[in-house]
């Protein structure tokens, strides 16, 4: 598998993630959430729209308490993922859909990454930009 098809993958299984742990179709248990918090970097670090930074500590405290916290329609998905690979990292950008109690968000998101041994889809995310778009 390409490192394109890595990275593609890598965010539709990760975004998974997220609709079944706010679904609560997957245990709240350390096992389970691995799938996010082993592949965040530590320095990892997230801009929501709102323009705040967000810490992976912050982060996974937060994603922690969301487990089966929303509504049985929540639905989320990505489109139109770009990547873009150099010598020394990997970037994507691409949409992120979700359908929460009845209306539909859009946000733009950039992505870096960097290769790691060991990690589904050899990658470990290192940041993310995200901003809002009309849907």
């Amino acid at each position: 598998m390409n490192m394109s098809e890595r990275v593609n993958r890598e965010i539709g299984e990760l975004h998974q993630f997220f609709e079944d742990w706010f679904l609560g179709k997957l245990p709240q248990t350390k096992e389970a959430f691995a799938r996010f918090s082993s592949h965040m970097a530590e320095d990892f670090h997230i801009i929501p729209p709102s323009g705040a930074i967000i810490s992976r500590e912050e982060l996974i405290n937060n994603l922690w308490n969301a487990h089966n916290n929303t509504d049985a329609e929540f639905k989320i998905w990505v489109e139109n993922i770009q990547v873009y690979v150099r010598p020394s990292f990997i970037y994507a950008t691409y949409e992120e859909w979700q359908r929460r109690d009845g209306e539909t968000t859009v946000r733009l998101s950039t992505a870096i990454f960097q290769e790691i041994e060991g990690a589904a889809n050899q990658l470990q995310w290192l940041h993310v930009h995200e901003t809002w778009m009309k849907p």
